[in-house]
């Protein structure tokens, strides 16, 4: 149907494409497009909620009417604007990429590449390498601050301002450090699981690429990067039962902020359609992690068994000749067999010299050898 020129890179974009032009693809594709929608219904929600509490502790505080309406009626806005808006962005740029990954690899036409979305997931990828290092970083400066806190705690530096008595004695200093070394194991492990995460991401989508581009194929980071998401697929597991229990978490709120002399009540309808929002996409969440594991994973196997074929159609053993029955008798050839002929050699006539360098034949009369240039005479 098309015609195209030897393109040597082009067997290797054929195998991509093969392998990526699965379902897979498309449902991650699907996923991502209802995570967005889903967190910008989540923010909405939520917002409202918000601007219904701020509405109320303001009106107690005495504030203007008109701007306790102007506070709770940007409560959703806000939302959406402030902490949804860059979750929402990415994600939909993640789908956008898996959408143009399955469209141009289901198209015959040899030229059709991938590669603009695989693109797309690899600069994402490094763009979370880089937030995954400066996290660390900043878990690492929160250590640090964490054991000087425990040192001075301990050395009763602070005891002016935070009086041993206050917190409970040594007893109390020595929980609090103990809290403290917890919160920095955690911290540590969050830290690198994050920047592992990270790091196995951007080897995964750029042993694409380079597969694409190039003679080599390439699942560096497959591995590493479908066991992350098995293990995210796990954790996600606790976050669509506490999505589903949010209602009552967040029906306690006023009851515990009484004793402080603030009082308010939360919309429990609003709550509850926040629950099931928040759980669904928790749910999506936990498919997403799933597929991606099942993409890694599938497209090492997919790769590791095509170069298998290869070595196997290389060095494959020639097939044996068939083994003859027993008394088998060959054919006699019915073509008379030629007598051999002697073999003449030809020695060197008198009228001619051996030279005694090069060894070579040489006239009689000849001064220096023609070949090597040694004098005869």
């Amino acid at each position: 149907m098309y015609e195209q020129s030897f393109n040597p890179f082009a067997q290797n974009l054929l195998i991509i494409k093969g392998y990526f032009k699965g379902k897979t693809v498309l449902v991650l594709a699907i996923l991502q497009i209802l995570s967005a929608v889903g967190a910008v219904l989540t923010a909405i929600f939520s917002g409202n909620v918000i601007g219904s509490v701020s509405n109320q502790l303001l009106s107690e505080m005495g504030v203007d009417q008109e701007v306790v309406v102007s506070v709770a009626g940007s409560g959703s806005v806000g939302s959406v604007i402030g902490s949804g808006f860059l979750s929402i962005a990415v994600t939909g740029l993640i789908a956008a990429a898996f959408l143009i990954i399955y469209i141009k690899s289901n198209n015959d036409d040899p030229a059709s590449s991938p590669q603009a979305g695989v693109s797309i997931l690899y600069i994402l990828s490094i763009i979370g390498l880089v937030a995954s290092i400066i996290s660390v970083v900043f878990i690492v400066l929160g250590i640090i601050l964490g054991i000087a806190l425990m040192a001075m705690l301990r050395s009763g530096a602070l005891e002016e301002v935070l009086p041993a008595d206050s917190i409970g004695g040594e007893m109390g200093v020595r929980l609090i450090g103990v809290g403290i070394v917890v919160l920095i194991v955690v911290s540590l492990i969050v830290g690198f699981f994050m920047l592992f995460t990270a790091i196995s991401q951007k080897q995964f989508y750029q042993s694409v690429r380079t597969s694409m581009t190039s003679v080599e194929l390439s699942s560096r980071g497959a591995a590493p990067f479908g066991v992350v998401n098995i293990i995210m697929a796990v954790f996600s597991v606790s976050s669509v039962f506490g999505a589903l229990t949010l209602p009552s978490t967040m029906a306690l709120l006023p009851s515990l902020t009484e004793d402080l002399g603030i009082s308010y009540t939360m919309d429990t309808s609003a709550l509850g359609v926040i629950s099931i929002v928040a759980g669904i996409s928790a749910l999506i969440t936990l498919l997403t992690y799933i597929f991606q594991a099942k993409l890694a994973l599938g497209y090492k196997k997919y790769i590791d068994d095509i170069k298998e074929g290869y070595a196997s159609a290389s060095f494959a053993e020639q097939p044996a000749p068939p083994i003859p029955p027993t008394g088998f008798v060959p054919p006699v050839s019915a073509q008379p067999v030629q007598p051999q002929q002697d073999i003449e050699f030809v020695l060197p006539t008198t009228d001619a010299y051996l030279c005694s360098r090069c060894g070579k034949q040489v006239d009689a009369d000849a001064t220096f050898c023609p070949y090597c240039g040694n004098k005869i005479k």
